[in-house]
Parts: C-alpha cells; structure tokens; sequence
C-alpha cells in the first residue's frame, strides 16, 4: 500500500524502516495488539519470523518460490477475522492510492 512506502522500504529480503510511523491514531487495543506480539517474538531472529510466516495460509496461498509476491489485503482481513471489512477496506486503500499519484506522492 502506498502509505506504508513512506515508512518503509524493502531492501531485497529485509523491511527497512525509512522513519518512524506516527501511531497518534491508534486506539488503545491496537497498541496493546503490537506490544503483544513484540513481547511474543522477541526472542526470535528473523529466520525464526519467516519459519513462523510460511506455516501461516495467507503466505501458503501465495507462496511465491523464489521470489517474493504482495499478499492480496483480501487474505490478510480473512486471515485475521475480518472478512466483513474487505470491501470497505480495499475501496478506502485504492481511493488513497489513487489520491497519492494525483499528489505525486
């Protein structure tokens, strides 16, 4: 999604933090949602992330070899309980991305 490439770049294999986003707009629950999964991995090296990942069906139904492929955000709302959403979500994040070309963004 084009709002996460102002944040974040991808450097081959590895994520890379271009600055840091604000999570002013974040409730409560979200905070508490990814200081768990923080304190949940954080013994973990990266091989033990994508160990973990691949197990998971979204990255199965996408598995792209030797290379890498964008999950659709259909399959991340489904994998994490809110299929409901989809429609709505995926409008809101093509009307944005097409807002941030016309912005040259």
């Amino acid at each position: 999604m084009p709002l996460w490439d102002s944040f974040f770049k991808k450097e081959r294999y590895d994520l890379v933090e271009v600055c840091e986003p604000d999570v002013g707009q974040l409730s409560k629950y979200e905070i508490a949602k990814l200081q768990e999964i923080a304190k949940k991995f954080e013994d973990n090296d990266e091989w033990d992330l994508v160990q973990f990942t691949h197990t998971l069906p979204e990255w199965k139904n996408n598995d792209p070899g030797n290379s890498s492929r964008t999950i659709p955000l259909a399959e991340i709302l489904e994998a994490v309980g809110r299929s409901s959403d989809i429609e709505g979500l995926s409008k809101e994040a093509e009307s944005l991305a097409i807002f941030e070309r016309i912005l040259g963004k």
